[in-house]
Parts: C-alpha cells; structure tokens; sequence
C-alpha cells in the first residue's frame, strides 16, 4: 500500500512542469531509438519493417501501411503492450531474475522511443508487482484505471494520444477476455478471445483501419504470425545475422498474402471519430465489466 502511495505522490509532484516532462522523456529516449534503428543488419532488404516491429519507428512503406490498415492489422504491427508481454514471457521461460526483468523492459522502452503505448505497458507491469508485494488486492481492471490515472496525471498530453487509449483499451479487452472465457482452455479460449478483442476493438478498427467484418478473420489468421513469427525474429537477426535472408523471406510472404487478399477489403475510409467518443466507450466497458464481477462476486457468496 506504501508503494502504491507513493506512486500517487511522485505523480503529483512531477505534473506541476507535466509539459517539461513529457518533452525530456522524448528528447531523452530518442538517441536510444536512433541507436535501436542502426542495430538493423545492413544485408536486411526490409529495414524498415524491421526497424517499425522492433523500434517503434514509423512505417514508411505507404502500400505495407495501407494492406495493414484494409486488414485492421496495424494495431498488432507497430509496437505497442503486446510486445511487453510478449518480453515478459519469454524473460520467464528464459529464466531470467524477476529482479532484472522490469529493467530490462523500461531499457527497451526507451529503444522503441518512451511511446505512450508501451509506457502504459510497461507501467502497468510495475504496478501491478507493487500492489501484489503490498498485498493490495485490486482487480486486473482496477490497476489498469489505476495506471491509466496516474500516468495522465504525469502526462496530460497522453489525453490526446491515440495509441495511449487503444492500448488501454486493447488491455482492458483481454481482461474481459478472461473473465468471460475463464473455463475455457487451450485453443477454444484463444480462438474465441480472439473474435472478442476484434469485437470490441471494431470502432477504433472502423475509425483508423477498416472494420469490415472480415477484419476478425485477418486479426486470427495474421495477428500470431506478427506476434509470434516476425517481432521475435526481428531481435533474433541483430543476434544472430545468417537470420536475415529469414527475416526478409517471411516479410515478403507477409506483403504478398496482405496484397492478394486486400482485395476481398471493401477500401478503408477514416471515419475521424473524437476521441471523447472513445474515451466515454472504455469507461463504459469499465463500467459494465465492474459490475459483472461484483454481481458474479455476490452471487458466488
């Protein structure tokens, strides 16, 4: 409970000169990004995808972009809490010391630019093991409003950042994933948490991609393979370099399927909806998913 005082505290002090704040953390972390981006092979024909996956870069490849956004993909490609907790697995598996695994991620996150999306990430994370080591007992959609509090506190500029709210919300889907699908297991939970998260995701899908119905279908058949095939692969080739002709055969597999089938895509057409309209659309999902767990809670007793 100290912890989580504390950090109410540091939030308070530090957003009396937020502006200051937000500028320093990004001036700072972008020789780190600047850093991540040489680390790309020379031999590596798609230096960008590369650099996008792994660094946070912005995608330069206007088609790759524009098959991305027809398939509702690109919120899946650029980096965002997904790769966090993806790290954080594979730090797990690894064996890597619990005390070394949050450092590890706060260095990455700096690499990839101190972005909005992994920030929440990331402090999430951190807040989270404060609440369990200070027997705190909140909910996985408490410390997410906790975190999202705190940092917009820290970062008022995050109020207007759309890759902040569609990482908080893409976060609070998987939460309601879990607690809808909680007896479920193996490939059914997956499969049909899948075609949830693309559910409630369909009006930032339908505003900034396409949210064509088939976009579920992308999200299930793509989703993995940028997940669990091209961003581990994109670290392994600074590693390990024979990797990169990999690398480059499997990128343009992934553009030639993405150019062939973004013909079945109606064209995407940006809807330009405020985010107010969002911001009202998570608390509400905060809102009933509050209420389900407490009238399941009371039911349960």
């Amino acid at each position: 409970m100290k912890m989580i005082i504390f950090f109410i505290m540091l939030a308070a002090w530090l957003s009396h000169d937020s502006l200051n704040l937000y500028k320093f953390t990004a001036d700072f972390a972008m020789p780190f990004q600047k850093y991540c981006e040489n680390l790309s092979p020379h031999l590596l024909t798609h230096k960008d995808v590369h650099r996008t996956l792994l660094c946070g870069s912005p995608l330069f490849s206007g088609q790759l972009s524009h098959n991305l956004r027809q398939h509702a993909l690109i919120h899946l490609f650029i980096v965002s809490g997904g790769h966090f907790l993806f790290l954080e697995k594979f730090f797990v598996k690894v064996g890597l010391p619990q005390v070394l695994r949050i450092p590890c991620l706060i260095f990455y996150n700096f690499f990839t630019g101190f972005q909005p999306p992994g920030t929440r990430s990331l402090s999430q994370m951190i807040l989270t093991r404060c609440a369990k080591k200070s027997s705190l007992h909140l909910r996985d959609d408490q410390l997410q409003l906790l975190c999202g509090f705190l940092l917009l506190s820290i970062f008022p500029q995050y109020c207007r950042s759309a890759s902040f709210l569609l990482s908080w919300n893409a976060a609070l889907a998987l939460n309601i994933c879990s607690v809808a699908f909680f007896r479920f297991t193996g490939f059914k939970k997956i499969f049909y948490s899948q075609i949830l998260i693309s559910v409630i995701l369909l009006p930032w899908l339908w505003t900034f991609g396409n949210g064509h119905p088939l976009g579920i279908l992308s999200n299930i058949i793509f989703g993995p393979f940028i997940v669990f095939v091209l961003f581990p692969l994109s670290a392994l080739v600074i590693l390990f370099p024979f990797l990169t002709s990999l690398f480059d055969q499997l990128t343009w597999l992934f553009e030639w399927s993405l150019q062939h089938t973004a013909v079945i895509f109606p064209q995407s057409i940006s809807q330009g909806t405020q985010l107010e309209f969002f911001w009202i659309y998570l608390f509400i999902q905060h809102l009933l998913l509050h209420w389900y767990q407490v009238s399941y809670w009371q039911e349960a007793h």
